[in-house]
């Protein structure tokens, strides 16, 4: 019978050794081909929607006072001066203007909130704010100088004023500026004339003080400021005008002026009154049609000093017929018209207008003219931001250039 070979000790402990090595080495391999592989993550580019997100989010913690989750809103290298300085006490915060900085990823926030001030009652009071995209996110910054109420960081390094000092500085704008009144009063205005009124102020001190006009009509023009200062002294004026071509009936606008002195802000509340007439007028302004709608009453009333005979009219499309017609209206009378459609337009919110032809001018008026839409349809009401519509940011991003996507 045949013997096995032998096989010694140390060659069996050569095998398992080699053995052991290549499974050794097969593991990794086999690890790397089982594993998935991580996809790589997308970066995150500016958004305008991603913004006021945030400052929304910010300042709303700030109004419950939780500073602490609102430090992870600001830039890091600015929350220790955000943790150190005192917030003053404010409700109802909303953005009010939006500007992007010179660079990219750097926008300019004005935010609006309603002030308390003992002896002076409940203000608007604007904050302006940088707000920086970095590392894939919006922060805000914190200069050395900012405080919520103070309009603009010069860009010294100082110590920030106290809520004590600025209010010091904003009661010594009061007492330095007083305007004579806070109504603006034009009066009784005919339609297509300018009106003038004067707004008188005195200015303590011999230093000019900057002023800012906002929410004032653009039909207002405001004259007697040089590079937007008033000038100091006693009984200084300021000659306002204001074109009614956009007006009619009577006219109620508020409007704020902000003086400032360094990084104080004092908004000043007016109010413009006018009563903004025609010498023939229409109620309503304007006829809305719906689609299914045939005829509208028209109610002229005839509020000049002079006899008024309609006697005929004219549109543009040629759809209309008025009843009764000629018709004649002593000063101070009205009538009642019925405006009908002879045929039918199918285009939606199809614009027209009727004009009521009169027999005599009447105070250099020939015509009564009424805007008409046909197949009127309400636009549906638009989302808003912190208080901005779309449409408003959309405006905002074609006049002034989209920032370009930032590495964080």
């Amino acid at each position: 019978m045949k013997r096995s070979p032998e096989i010694s000790t140390s060659a069996l402990s050569r095998l398992a050794a080699g053995a052991l090595f290549l499974c050794l080495l097969s593991i990794p391999a086999v690890y790397a081909q089982s594993r998935p592989k991580t996809p790589p993550q997308p970066r995150s580019k500016p958004s305008l929607d991603a913004l006021l997100v945030r400052v929304n989010s910010y300042w709303a913690l700030l109004e419950k006072g939780t500073k602490r989750q609102a430090r992870y809103y600001v830039s890091p290298a600015t929350r220790d001066t955000f943790l150190a300085r005192q917030t003053p006490e404010f409700s109802k915060p909303s953005v009010t203007g939006l500007e992007f900085s010179e660079k990219p990823g750097e926008v300019i926030i004005t935010v609006t909130v309603k002030r308390t001030l003992p002896g002076v009652g409940t203000l608007d009071w604007p904050v302006k704010e940088k707000w920086i995209f970095r590392d894939g996110d919006w922060f805000v910054m914190i200069a050395g100088t900012s405080l919520p109420y103070s309009s603009r960081a010069t860009g010294k390094v100082a110590v920030p004023l106290s809520p004590e000092e600025i209010e010091r500085q904003k009661k010594e704008i009061m007492a330095a500026l007083r305007f004579d009144r806070q109504v603006i009063d034009f009066g009784t205005i005919r339609k297509g004339k300018t009106a003038s009124s004067d707004l008188k102020y005195n200015l303590a001190g011999s230093d000019p003080m900057e002023v800012h006009f906002r929410d004032a009509p653009s039909d207002l023009i405001v004259t007697g400021l040089a590079n937007q200062r008033l000038s100091p002294g006693d009984n200084q004026v300021l000659s306002m005008q204001l074109i009614t071509e956009n007006f009619d009936g009577q006219v109620r606008v508020p409007f704020t002026v902000l003086a400032k002195r360094g990084d104080v802000e004092v908004p000043y509340q007016f109010e413009m009154d006018a009563n903004v007439y025609s010498p023939i007028s229409a109620l309503p302004a304007q006829l809305l049609y719906l689609r299914d709608e045939r005829q509208k009453e028209l109610i002229v009333r005839n509020n000049s000093q002079s006899e008024v005979e309609i006697k005929g009219i004219y549109s543009g499309s040629g759809v209309f017929e008025v009843t009764p017609l000629p018709v004649v209206l002593q000063p101070g009378d009205k009538a009642v018209l019925r405006v009908s459609l002879l045929s039918i337009i199918s285009r939606r919110n199809y614009p027209d207008m009727l004009s009521l032809t009169l027999a005599r001018p009447v105070e250099d008026m020939q015509s009564l003219i009424v805007p008409v839409v046909l197949n009127y349809e309400k636009p549906p009401v638009e989302k808003r931001i912190m208080g901005l519509t779309q449409k408003e940011l959309n405006e905002l991003l074609k006049k002034s250039p989209q920032p370009p996507p930032i590495k964080p």
